[in-house]
């Protein structure tokens, strides 16, 4: 967990060529409340965390099942936001198309 005191996102991964990655993960409780503070989450994190790098990290959703309700948000309004869905037997990456 990543915490400066103003942020604690679930994992921040930095990259050798400078970028970052922000991980959140969710428990994939049927709760529409989870997956939209996720999203909150990621964007508030990735503009804080976009101020240290100096430029955009990438931001990830981690969940045991993707909701298309939440993907179709995500296409729909160009968020910043890749999906990762992992379960005992497989692991689905849907990227933003942003990078």
């Amino acid at each position: 967990m990543f915490n400066d005191g103003m942020i604690r996102c679930d994992l921040l991964l930095w990259h050798e060529d400078g970028t970052g990655t922000c991980i959140e993960v969710k428990t994939g409780a049927n709760n529409r409340n989870d997956d939209l503070t996720a999203i909150g989450q990621l964007l508030f994190y990735g503009k804080c965390i976009e101020k240290k790098l100096t430029n955009k990290p990438r931001l990830v959703l981690v969940c045991p099942r993707i909701k298309s309700g939440i993907w179709e948000i995500i296409k729909e309004y160009n968020l910043p936001i890749c999906l990762l869905e992992v379960t005992e037997d497989k692991c689905i990456y849907l990227s933003n198309g942003t990078r």
